[in-house]
């Protein structure tokens, strides 16, 4: 496996209280997962989302339309990336949260 590229995004969580915003961004599938969050959760989920299709743009050099992209949890809740609704192996994304903010950091790989 070769690292085919990286990309790192950092936002501020309460831009994330606004439900309008995130409905411009959030995929189906995504919107599904936020309707049965407890309103902290949903923020703390969009800044999530938000800070991983960031990451995931720059790491692949692609110009993906943000609703494309969808982060899950898997039962152990590490994140888990749909494009186009299909499960994409080459994308490893970290993200983790602090009081005010998310990073969100990603490896590309060129082959699974």
């Amino acid at each position: 496996m070769k690292i085919k590229g990286i990309g790192i995004d950092i936002t501020k969580n309460s831009r994330f209280n606004n439900k309008a915003l995130v409905n411009r961004f959030l995929s189906p599938m995504e919107k599904t997962y936020f309707s049965k969050l407890s309103s902290h959760e949903q923020i703390q989920f969009s800044a999530s989302c938000w800070a991983g299709k960031e990451a995931i743009i720059k790491a692949t050099n692609k110009k993906y339309g943000l609703k494309t992209i969808s982060i899950l949890r898997d039962n152990c809740g590490a994140p888990k990336i749909f494009i186009n609704e299909i499960h994409e192996k080459r994308i490893m994304l970290s993200i983790a949260h602090e009081k005010e903010y998310t990073v969100a950091y990603v490896i590309y790989l060129d082959k699974v």
